[in-house]
């Protein structure tokens, strides 16, 4: 009997041709026989799933109509036999010798919601900043923003797939920045978060990506909304999290005003004066609120020029 799988990997694929060795080969370098690795084509239109299928003897090779990233995930959610459940961009790597570390945590038994371990940019110090340690995913949340730590980057929380499935938890097909709703939910209902200062992720940004692109802004801004919407509606349930969900709405709203320079903010009225205001969580986000109550064109003006000061 083959041994029982203790991770799962997830790897969408979509017209990375260029990109598919490095990932693949950082992942074969220290796999095992209780890794799975479930590499999902979604779609692509140059030759990524023939070079998929190259490693079809050693990953269990997926193919779907284009769907996007969150199909392509959800597709290896469902797939997926592991006990915990991680994200790889396959335009992306995984550290050297990272993957036994995370296994070795993983054996120790504790049954975690979620692990978050962080990628190799990050300082040692910086990472230091909140403890190694169980927290409930909304105080996780509180200490990794205060040290300027938290990210919404999918692939940098290892989850159990039993709690996925028993949180129903999907990611949002259809939109993009998907990371900035599913993160969110995530976090709002684990119970037992490990931090761990395993550093395992490799990250490689390019022109084309989505999140570094220029291109479909008003796309990008009405996927913000949608999601903005999402938290909103997450927020009248879950009670415990809601001033978290509503200030990740309010961040994400004001994000895609700035994003598009343009009157958005009519077609958005469920925030109130006195939520705008209570809502945020740090004095940088209330005092984008109070620009945005004076003028939504000033917030657009003072967050471009102090964007440009940064750039030059």
């Amino acid at each position: 009997m083959s041994e029982e799988k203790k991770i799962s990997i997830i790897i969408p694929v979509y017209n990375v041709e260029s990109f598919i060795k490095k990932c693949f080969e950082s992942v074969l370098a220290q796999i095992s026989e209780s890794v799975e690795v479930i590499v999902v084509d979604d779609g692509s239109t140059d030759s990524s799933y023939q070079r998929c299928l190259e490693f079809s003897d050693v990953f269990t090779v997926l193919h779907k109509e284009n769907g996007g990233l969150s199909s392509a995930r959800n597709c290896g959610i469902d797939a997926a036999h592991g006990k915990y459940i991680m994200f790889l961009d396959s335009d992306d790597s995984l550290v050297p010798n990272s993957l036994p570390k995370i296994i070795s945590l993983i054996d120790q038994g504790h049954g975690f919601d979620v692990i978050a371990a962080y990628p190799e940019e990050l300082s040692e110090s910086k990472i230091r900043c909140v403890p190694d340690g169980v927290y409930n995913g909304l105080d996780f949340i509180k200490l990794s923003t205060r040290a300027g730590i938290f990210y919404v980057c999918a692939p940098f929380y290892i989850v159990s797939k039993q709690f996925i499935e028993n949180n129903k938890l999907r990611f949002k097909e259809g939109v993009l920045h998907e990371d900035s709703l599913w993160t969110p939910l995530l976090l709002s209902k684990a119970t037992s978060v490990y931090k761990s200062s395993i550093i395992f992720y490799s990250r490689y940004v390019r022109e084309g990506s989505i999140t570094h692109s220029k291109n479909n802004l008003q796309k990008r801004a009405d996927s913000m909304i949608t999601i903005s919407k999402e938290l909103r509606r997450e927020a009248e349930v879950n009670r415990n999290a809601k001033r978290m969900l509503n200030s990740r709405a309010i961040s994400l709203y004001f994000d895609s005003v700035v994003m598009t320079g343009e009157k958005v903010y009519s077609r958005f009225e469920e925030f109130s004066l006195l939520q705008l205001l209570s809502f945020p969580c740090g004095v940088g986000q209330r005092v984008k609120s109070i620009i945005f109550l004076i003028s939504p064109t000033l917030l657009v003006r003072v967050v471009n020029g102090i964007r440009h000061r940064k750039a030059v």
